[in-house]
């Protein structure tokens, strides 16, 4: 499987190969699961909403765990050529400009190259198994970032209590289908992620490291942290990373310094940007990725951030760090959309000037830049925000700042027309 495929190529093989399904075909409607099993949700990848697994099902066949109602009449709307409502983000960006590349473009044509044909001729109803899956064992996390919610981390109970587990004592029986099921599915399997919460505070993930460790199935192995928790965490991800294969680790950010802590609640950056340099010297790993969430804010900081970025490169090699840019569209209060469309051009423009220069450098990679340019693209937009989403903007932030000690203004720089928004 081949993340190299320019843009061009990506546009060519959805014209041949996904066209011919349907012009809203997604592969990762059948072959990539995100289970939240905490809590009993699943989605077919990082942009839908969460949706409940019906327990009975799955305790009777452990891989109705993936294959879901909800899932199978997208996978039947798919091949009927309607677009599936939760399926907006890739909506929005194919709307936003002509010939833009979707995640599921990408996704489609970059990870699933051999799988098109196979699926249009399958019964919608059929339960299939996933290549990539992505489980999170616990909400537990030591961040409260400012775009999450209760739902996702346990550090936002402080801030709201809405959350309530649908299990007593926590004891989540998706947790013991999912262990029954892993036996079943591990050779169809390429990529077998955890995420959170945060991972390493779960004693679930380390104890499905040290299976992976003991039955070294064929795929990459990654994990998802914040790499904001105790040094003895670190250490041992690193020397149990060791002993896998294909290692790889994902972390989120997408400013420095004082925006980064700003925006996730609990970080000290400093020491975030050591345990990043550490796993990546002394770890064994097969691959970094940075996911970069660009809303409101981290848009003012995004360069600096990619700067930051480029020098590693530059220090460790071109996939030592990779990044990956995702447009925030949850909270809405959160998404660049709330800006003002000057604002969004002038940043726009920023960005653009800073992808125009390395486009063609070799330390990044095609789907990086790609990723890049959506942003671009989707900044362009001519709209101008609604008075009521701004207020609900302002709204959060200044209770934000109250609750958590922080002053907005003294960390971004805003401007007057955040200032001139009437509550």
């Amino acid at each position: 499987m081949s993340c190299k495929r320019t843009d061009q190529d990506l546009r060519d093989y959805k014209i041949k190969e996904m066209d011919s399904v349907s012009d809203s075909f997604c592969a990762a409607k059948w072959l990539y699961s995100i289970i939240w099993l905490y809590n009993g949700t699943t989605a077919s990848c990082h942009h839908p909403h969460p949706h409940k697994i019906p327990l009975m099902e799955a305790l009777k066949d452990p891989s109705n765990l993936h294959n879901t109602p909800i899932k199978k009449k997208c996978r039947e709307q798919m091949l009927e050529g309607e677009r599936p409502p939760e399926c907006f983000y890739c909506w929005d960006v194919e709307d936003s400009k002509e010939d833009a590349i979707s995640d599921r473009i990408f996704k489609t044509g970059s990870f699933y190259l051999d799988s098109v044909q196979k699926l249009k001729d399958l019964d919608p109803q059929q339960n299939i198994n996933p290549e990539i899956l992505e489980v999170a064992f616990s909400r537990n996390c030591n961040l409260a970032c400012a775009y999450c919610c209760p739902l996702f981390s346990t550090s936002w109970d402080k801030y709201d209590s809405s959350y309530a587990s649908p299990f007593s004592n926590n004891d989540s029986p998706y947790v013991g289908i999912f262990w029954r099921w892993l036996p079943q599915i591990i050779k169809y399997l390429k990529l077998l992620r955890v995420t959170g919460g945060e991972p390493l505070l779960s004693s679930d993930f380390w104890k499905l490291l040290d299976w992976v460790i003991l039955e070294k199935p064929e795929l990459n192995f990654s994990v998802n942290s914040n790499l904001c928790v105790a040094d003895d965490l670190i250490d041992k991800l690193i020397e149990k990373g060791k002993k896998v294969d294909k290692f790889e680790v994902f972390s989120s950010c997408e400013a420095i310094g004082p925006q980064a802590e700003y925006l996730r609640d609990g970080m000290h950056f400093d020491k975030f940007w050591y345990n990043c340099e550490k796993i990546i010297t002394e770890g064994n790993v097969h691959h970094f990725c940075f996911m970069v969430t660009v809303n409101a804010l981290s848009v003012f900081s995004l360069i600096d951030f990619m700067d930051a970025v480029e020098k590693l490169k530059v220090k460790f090699g071109h996939d030592h760090p990779n990044f990956f840019i995702n447009i925030l569209h949850h909270p809405p209060l959160m998404s660049v959309d709330i800006l003002p469309k000057d604002i969004r051009h002038k940043q726009r423009d920023l960005l653009l000037a800073w992808y125009e220069e390395r486009r063609e450098s070799p330390l990044f990679r095609i789907y990086e830049m790609e990723s890049l340019k959506g942003l671009i693209d989707y900044l362009g937009k001519e709209t101008e925000p609604t008075p009521i989403m701004q207020a609900k903007f302002k709204n959060f932030f200044d209770k934000y700042d109250k609750e958590r000690n922080k002053n907005l203004l003294e960390v971004f720089p805003l401007g007057d027309w955040y200032k001139e928004i009437e509550i």
